[in-house]
């Protein structure tokens, strides 16, 4: 019982600090402009969402960083000027371009460590039609050498032609790729560049994007060396079984 009883007190302080890091947020959106950040707000998990794509977001996203473990050290609203640096954003700024890149920076530290973390979301257009033009954000893409890409539930927009730009960034920048089946397609991998390891099963997209599967991914699955995943990820979650692909550049893997 007083096991149970000291659970539901740490919970109960966590939740205290979740609502108090969203209530300082939306303070400030609400000085900023009521009328941009509150029209059509609605409720989730009990904070209050509303406003434009980027800043709506943010509530949601204090709110998972405090829950699993970390302390919200600061935020600020942000965008990217032409050289693809990251700058401050006003709330009433208006982009004279189809892409406006506007984000927001949360400046946190893990509660288990003393390093801080910036976590960065933008608003971005991914469609080749609009990132061809958007030398700013590909700018920025650009500095992001080595680093790890997640793909989750993207719609499978990489497999299409619309998003090669985008698929092509990922696969140049990124040293690791976690993804389920939606992310980029796996013949993208079957080369000396990459070395390949996959989780759970595979048998077909789930639902609407059935027409989206993948053979050579389920041949892969039907071979030695595939691992299983104890989490459910993607979509059709618990109505079909989970996958998820790690791919590693090969050239890292062979420096150890």
């Amino acid at each position: 019982m007083a096991r149970g009883s000291a659970r539901r007190h740490g919970d109960r302080r966590r939740d205290l600090a979740v609502r108090a890091a969203a209530g300082r947020c939306l303070d400030v959106l609400r000085d900023a402009d009521p009328a941009d950040h509150t029209a059509g707000a609605h409720h989730a998990d009990g904070l209050l969402v509303g406003g434009q794509v980027t800043d709506g977001l943010l509530l949601p996203i204090l709110h998972l960083l405090v829950r699993r473990h970390n302390t919200i050290l600061g935020f600020r609203y942000v965008r990217l000027d032409e050289q693809g640096q990251v700058i401050d954003r006003t709330t009433d700024y208006k982009a004279p371009t189809r892409y406006g890149n506007k984000g927001v920076e949360i400046e946190f530290r893990a509660d288990s460590e003393s390093a801080t973390h910036k976590l960065y979301y933008f608003s971005v257009n991914l469609s080749d039609d609009r990132l061809t033009e958007n030398m700013p954000f590909l700018t920025y893409l650009s500095g992001l050498k080595g680093t790890a890409t997640l793909l989750k539930a993207t719609s499978y927009m990489t497999h299409k032609k619309e998003f090669s730009l985008i698929r092509d960034q990922i696969l140049a920048n990124s040293s690791a790729v976690l993804q389920d089946d939606s992310g980029i397609p796996y013949r993208y991998f079957q080369t000396a560049a990459w070395k390949v390891q996959l989780y759970g099963d595979y048998q077909r997209p789930y639902g609407s994007f059935r027409w989206l599967e993948q053979p050579d991914l389920r041949q892969a699955y039907s071979s030695a060396g595939t691992k299983p995943l104890s989490v459910r990820v993607g979509y059709g979650y618990a109505k079909i079984a989970s996958n998820l692909l790690l791919a590693k550049q090969a050239s890292l893997i062979a420096r150890r």
